[in-house]
């Protein structure tokens, strides 16, 4: 009888030992949900920095370059992720880059042109070692209107034409729509119509419906015959209208170049060595010379 009794003593301890052990989850399953939760708490969100929460970007000023603040990681090196929308809640992505590398204590990224007058939205995130962090709140970025300048007429000197000295250069103000701001336009003269080799160059300030640049007495005429103009505009928002088409014109040379270009044998320079045919040459004094008064 006492046999029997500590069999089944014996077999109720152990019976008791498997269901406790069956109850308790293992070890190992409770330090995996642990070390998870530890890895995804290792990475915080970026702290957007500029552009500021509503900033109105100029079209000009394009491209728009985000910088972040970075974020804590607990181990590795971070890199982050940067978003563009046309809505807050970034449905409609129009630009993504994720792989930037962390610099310093902050870490930016140029972006692609984005298409004027318009609203956007921006958002960062970093990731290291596999884990992603949060999506910094998104801000909001306005892309200014496009200004379209169209190239200004030139008007004076006109095409080919022949100029004694210098002249005075003129142009019919360019149309522009959108903000551009006050308008400089800048004149260039050159001695090829590639405009390689620049003579003259000058900013003028724009004025009512016509716009005109003299340059200094001071400035020695040009050497050259043919000259080339030309003229692009600017304005204070940056943009630029494209350079006009390069004009030839000539310089006249001078009445005293004229009368010496054609003395002859008179006792001052000349550049014609030879002889003029004598009909229809006047002689006065010791040289002859065409019907034309004396200088």
């Amino acid at each position: 009888m006492m046999k029997r009794s500590s069999v089944f003593c014996g077999a109720i301890a152990i019976a008791t030992a498997a269901c406790s052990s069956g109850s308790s989850p293992s070890q190992p399953s409770s330090s995996t949900t642990v070390s998870d939760a530890s890895a995804t708490a290792s990475v915080t969100t970026p702290r957007p920095l500029t552009p500021a929460a509503g900033a109105v970007v100029r079209n000009s000023d394009q491209p728009v370059t985000l910088v972040v603040a970075n974020a804590v990681v607990t181990s590795g090196s971070a890199s982050y992720t940067f978003e563009v929308a046309t809505d807050a809640g970034f449905a409609t992505k129009v630009y993504s880059k994720s792989g930037v590398a962390q610099t310093s204590s902050q870490t930016s990224l140029a972006i692609d042109r984005l298409n004027a007058g318009a609203d956007y939205y921006w958002r960062a995130r970093a990731e290291s070692n596999g884990t992603a962090g949060p999506f910094s709140a998104g801000r909001k970025l306005t892309i200014g209107p496009a200004v379209q300048i169209d190239p200004p007429t030139l008007l004076t000197p006109a095409n080919g034409a022949t100029t004694q000295g210098w002249p005075g250069f003129t142009v019919r103000n360019s149309t522009r729509s959108g903000p551009a701001g006050s308008v400089v336009y800048r004149f260039e003269v050159s001695t090829t119509n590639t405009f390689a080799n620049i003579l003259l160059t000058a900013t003028v300030a724009e004025t009512n419906t016509n716009t005109t640049y003299v340059p200094p007495s001071t400035t020695a005429a040009p050497p050259q015959n043919a000259l080339f103009w030309r003229l692009t505009r600017r304005t204070t928002s940056r943009a630029r209208s494209a350079p006009s088409v390069g004009l030839p014109l000539r310089r006249r040379r001078s009445r005293r170049s004229w009368r010496r270009s054609r003395d002859w044998r008179c006792g001052r320079p000349h550049n014609r060595p030879e002889r003029p045919a004598t009909r229809g040459w006047a002689r006065t004094g010791s040289c002859r010379r065409s019907g034309r008064s004396m200088a």
